[in-house]
């Protein structure tokens, strides 16, 4: 298994890295990263 460091979150600082090819977050629209806890407590925040 391969696990390279991609970046932090712009929410709450936790290294996000990429798995085998696998983004563990999110990049946003402002090409901003954010991990996958941070982008659920956002839709919970904020449901469409």
């Amino acid at each position: 298994m391969e696990k390279e460091f991609v970046g932090t979150c712009a929410s709450c600082r936790k290294q996000i890295y990429c798995n085998n090819g696998f983004l563990e977050g999110i990049i946003q629209e402002n090409h901003t990263l954010i991990c996958f806890s941070c982008q659920d407590k956002t839709k919970e925040a904020d449901p469409l």
